[in-house]
């Protein structure tokens, strides 16, 4: 995951995920939960690029230094409905 500088309380930030999918698979982004670290402001923005896909997670920061947030697995369903769950991403704000 990657997210633009280092934010500060009140800023609004997009955070960054890319994961490996087939083409065709249904991708489920999940939001991390509320928090008094960040809140998610948007639904999660997903695009195709090529075998990937970029997830784009744009949330508000509600607390200052580094703190740990944590995006729940991104959930991938193939075309033939075999489901994979991967591990959750752990992003400092």
């Amino acid at each position: 995951m990657t997210q633009q500088g280092a934010p500060t309380v009140g800023d609004t930030v997009t955070i960054v995920r890319r994961i490996v999918a087939p083409v065709g698979a249904v991708i489920e982004a999940r939001a991390p939960a509320d928090s008094s670290i960040a809140t998610l402001i948007a639904p999660p923005v997903l695009t195709r690029e090529g075998d990937s896909v970029r997830i784009a997670y744009t949330v508000a920061v509600w607390n200052a230094g580094h703190n740990d947030v944590v995006f729940p697995g991104v959930v991938i369903v193939d075309q033939r409905g075999r489901v994979d769950t991967l591990p959750d991403a752990h992003v400092t704000v």
